[in-house]
């Protein structure tokens, strides 16, 4: 899953992230930080605060190769609204709106079960909003932002259950491979024994 990379080439670092509004906020205080059109530019003695950051922001970083993750029904029943801004949740696009106009997209990790997403308010004070009793499935949140995050949500305005433990699913999927790798195993025993008994009496 991680999609967070930083390379270190001499004295400069450059930061890959997938699009965060608070990440972009928060880099851009340190000092020596520079867009580059793909990636953030810094001084290289930065790099582990700007893990710090991004743990803070997606709830892992570039040094986890494997991120325990869940998926999570979202049920909005209050309508949710963003003035001139994404509505996140656990470090995670929801909803995107771009202007009055152009309509509400999902994150690349949100799934629209019921209800609707769009856009809203003026042309200047444009707005992403959620509909009231809207159901979003929200793939692939970082089991450690889950328990940081989960009560800061009002329970009134936000309903949130754990639709999947994807831990659990590879743990599954982990135990059905072995038990048909033993399977196998023993099927090629059983053939080979076949085998032997045919040319024993041939």
């Amino acid at each position: 899953m991680n999609d967070i990379k930083i390379k270190v080439e001499g004295k400069k670092a450059y930061v890959y992230t997938p699009y965060n509004k608070s990440f972009t906020q928060k880099i851009k205080k340190i000092r020596s930080a520079i867009w580059n059109g793909s990636a953030w530019k810094i001084d290289a003695d930065f790099v582990s605060a700007v893990r710090e950051i991004i743990k803070d922001v997606y709830g892992y970083d570039d040094t986890d190769t494997e991120v325990d993750t869940v998926s999570l029904r979202v049920t909005f029943l209050q309508h949710q609204e963003k003035w001139h801004d994404d509505i996140r949740m656990f470090g995670k696009t929801v909803a995107a709106a771009y202007g009055r106009n152009t309509g509400a997209k999902l994150g690349k990790d949100a799934a629209l079960i019921k209800g609707n997403v769009y856009s809203g308010g003026s042309v200047k004070n444009w707005t992403t909003n959620i509909a009231m009793d809207s159901v979003i499935l929200l793939n692939n949140v970082p089991r450690e932002m889950y328990e940081k995050r989960k009560d800061t949500y009002s329970q009134e305005e936000i309903k949130i259950e754990i639709a999947e433990d994807n831990k659990n699913s590879r743990e599954k999927l982990k135990e059905e491979k072995e038990r048909l790798l033993k399977r196998i195993a023993e099927i090629d025993k059983l053939l080979l024994a076949c085998e032997c008994n045919v040319e024993a009496h041939q």
